[in-house]
């Protein structure tokens, strides 16, 4: 099996893409766990939430890729989070 993957240079990249997007994945969960501890509130309660967000955005994932297919999807996905990556940039801290 690993044979016929490794002949088409197409399904290695695919392999490393689906790599890559798994490490990138796997590093934000980390850092989210790590800053939980620091937003203000309830420690389990946050976590709950987060858990919960994390549900029903792979619910709604599922949802949209049924309806307008993949790669409508991904490019809905880094519309938003690049939207919410800049409205990061621009708020201002209490710190």
């Amino acid at each position: 099996m690993t044979e016929d993957l490794c002949k088409n240079r197409r399904n290695i990249l695919n392999v490393l893409c689906m790599i890559s997007c798994f490490v990138g994945y796997s590093f934000c969960q980390s850092l989210i766990g790590i800053q939980m501890k620091y937003i203000r509130g309830h420690f389990y309660i946050n976590n709950h939430v987060g858990a919960l967000s994390d549900i029903l955005a792979f619910m709604f994932s599922g949802i949209l890729i049924k309806f307008f297919g993949i790669k409508p999807t991904l490019v809905i996905s880094y519309m938003v989070a690049c939207s919410g990556m800049l409205a990061l940039l621009l708020t201002t801290t209490m710190n």
